[in-house]
């Protein structure tokens, strides 16, 4: 992107599902050069990379969806204070209702910067006429909510997962809503079914099972890791089944899940 002073945006010329219901963003500012004129003399295309905060120049976080979202949206400022700002602008990243992400800079103003022109002219104070941002923005449906939750004694049970989905990376999978200290089936599978059983939707093919059980808020989470050697966009589809205090029926089930590997 580059701007004079104006108002500029960017929009991905791809897209992502926008039904996710957790984002994984990245984004990086790999650089800033600004061109300037010192006593009327132009200089052009100097780097100035090194004087973007480090908490601005790149970021990886989680964003809950669905589209359309917003992962960043605030002030930038180049050089950080006490020094006079050269460069201010708002900084927004994030995707369109559209699934297409999208980056801009607006409430653009540019002032004066000291700098290294180089050569003979050494260190000068000068104005800044146009600046260039460069960098990359990956922005993932990691988890999606695929619905088909089947309500029991103590509500609607509900399903959620976060981490970022890539090998060895932890994540947390966590039931809220259900009943108190009882047995749950944890269902695991490589597709989805969506086949009748026991008054609800059965989500996940039945790949693997796991008894767990909820405490007395009637909740539980699941710290684990991301299995390393799954290829990206592989889906892992998961839901819980929980059970009355004899485990002999169903007493609800969550909503389906899906783990999209990064």
């Amino acid at each position: 992107m580059t701007t004079t002073g104006q108002d500029v945006s960017w929009t991905s010329p791809t897209s992502v599902d926008p039904a996710a219901s957790v984002y994984a963003v990245d984004y990086t500012i790999t650089k800033v050069e600004v061109d300037v004129t010192w006593n009327g003399i132009p200089f052009n295309n100097l780097d100035v990379t090194s004087q973007v905060p480090s908490d601005l120049a790149s970021a990886s976080l989680e964003v809950p969806g669905p589209a359309p979202v917003s992962a960043v949206n605030q002030p930038i400022v180049v050089p950080p204070p006490p020094d006079a700002p050269a460069i201010q602008a708002t900084l927004s990243v994030g995707l369109n209702a559209g699934g297409f992400g999208f980056a801009g800079a607006t409430n653009v103003t540019l002032g004066s910067l000291s700098i290294d022109l180089g050569g003979i002219f050494g260190t000068q104070t000068v104005f800044l006429t146009s600046v260039r941002l460069v960098g990359q923005l990956t922005i993932h449906g990691a988890w999606f909510d695929l619905g088909h939750a089947l309500a029991g004694s103590a509500g609607v049970p509900t399903f959620a997962g976060s981490g970022p989905l890539t090998s060895g990376s932890p994540l947390t999978l966590e039931l809220t809503n259900a009943a108190a200290s009882r047995p749950t089936l944890f269902v695991v599978g490589l597709s989805q079914i969506d086949v009748p059983f026991e008054g609800g939707i059965m989500v996940p093919s039945l790949n693997v099972i796991l008894n767990v059980a909820t405490d007395a808020t009637g909740s539980f989470a699941l710290p684990a890791a991301w299995p390393a050697g799954i290829p990206a966009g592989t889906s892992i589809y998961m839901q819980c089944w929980v059970l009355n205090p004899t485990g002999t029926a169903v007493d609800g089930a969550s909503n389906g899940l899906r783990a999209v590997a990064q």
